[in-house]
């Protein structure tokens, strides 16, 4: 699926020599697991769980309990995407990576925050 498609291009196809930060919110109808797992969340070197900004959204602090279950070192939870990638993004040096992955509502709602961040 997509997700395995991302964690293939984001590890095989990008030259990282820095840290690998994943930023992820996903809707309740989606499997957690299967989701992190497709991601390969425990080969990042940090994972930050956001809720989707709708009703159906998992709760961030259900994907983090899931991510350090499957072996995720360093995972933070946020109410909110626009907290989890200031989070994400104050601890990123040139040479690493950040991955806003998940529901495309919290894709969306990350463009425009990303964009005021890097400004």
């Amino acid at each position: 699926g997509g997700a395995e498609v991302c964690a293939e291009v984001f590890f095989d196809d990008f030259q990282v020599d820095g840290r690998r930060v994943l930023v992820l919110g996903m809707l309740k109808s989606r499997d957690p697991e299967e989701l992190l797992g497709a991601l390969r969340a425990d080969d990042f070197d940090l994972v930050v769980c956001c809720n989707a900004p709708t009703p159906r959204g998992t709760p961030a602090s259900e994907l983090m309990k899931v991510a350090q279950a499957m072996g995720c070192d360093d995972v933070q939870s946020f109410d909110k995407v626009d907290a989890a990638l200031s989070y994400a993004y104050r601890g990123l040096r040139a040479e690493d990576a950040l991955l806003v992955a998940g529901s495309l509502y919290v894709v969306g709602e990350a463009r425009p925050v990303l964009r005021t961040i890097i400004a």
